[in-house]
């Protein structure tokens, strides 16, 4: 028997390996630290220290699957804009969260920002318990996927004096060592303890230019499923292939 031939017969025998997807749910806090909260930007604060450059940090709160046993691990997150990330429109923001031990293997790449879904019907009302409000208009938020300026953010008083700010994203989760994708969506909060959404309205936008910013501690909830892949051959399949192509090499030659 020919040497490709025992080769093609050999991978009858070889196993095939397949890492492991990612996968599961898990939280995050800024613990003491906040976010500085703009109507087109958000920059994280880098609380501990020694963040990279463009990078806050953050601390997870627990999970399950991938994320199992992991409560207490740093981590560090992109500061977010207009550039690095459009609202409404497919990007790849590579390495918007990554991990120190035990998740280091684990990176997230940001890939959609969605736009708020609560309507703008209320947002100039006055301050009533329960109204909700995804403000529109902001100049710095037109585009062409967003042409009227609607803004990410889902906005809801609490009470007269108090409201709470969430958005939602989307990407793929990474994992460094191989590379393998599976995907992943989240949701940011906050809770304005002594703001309805519109005195927080108030200070994003003091002027039709909305530059105007404010600082709150935030939370986020992940949920992480695999992605979709193509049926693999197995190994038989695979070493069956490759020995009937050498038999047919053999007899051709």
């Amino acid at each position: 028997m020919s040497s490709k031939l025992l080769m093609s017969a050999g991978l009858l025998l070889a196993p095939i390996a397949f890492s492991s997807p990612i996968v599961g749910t898990f939280g995050i806090t800024s613990g003491s630290g906040n976010a500085t909260v703009g109507a087109t930007s958000l920059i994280w604060q880098c609380f501990v220290g020694g963040c990279p450059a463009n990078n806050g940090d953050f601390t997870t709160t627990g999970g399950s699957g991938s994320f199992s046993g992991s409560a207490g691990t740093r981590g560090f997150i992109t500061n977010l804009n207009t550039g690095n990330a459009p609202l409404n429109t497919a990007f790849l923001l590579s390495n918007f969260m990554t991990f120190l031990a035990p998740l280091n293997d684990i990176a997230l790449d940001l890939r959609f920002i969605n736009l708020g879904v609560s309507g703008s019907g209320a947002c100039g009302a006055g301050p009533v318990a329960g109204q909700i409000c995804t403000p529109e208009g902001i100049p710095g938020l037109v585009t062409g996927a967003n042409p009227t300026g609607r803004s990410a953010f889902n906005l809801q008083n609490l009470t007269t004096t108090s409201s709470t700010a969430s958005l939602s994203v989307s990407g793929t989760a990474r994992r460094i060592s191989t590379g393998e994708l599976s995907n992943f969506t989240g949701t940011f909060s906050a809770t304005f303890d002594t703001l309805s959404y519109q005195a927080l309205l108030g200070q994003l936008c003091p002027t039709t230019a909305c530059t105007g910013s404010v600082q709150t501690p935030y939370s986020a909830t992940f949920s992480v499923t695999a992605a979709a892949v193509p049926e693999p051959m197995t190994g038989a399949m695979i070493g069956f292939s490759l020995l009937g192509l050498g038999l047919l090499r053999r007899f051709r030659g």
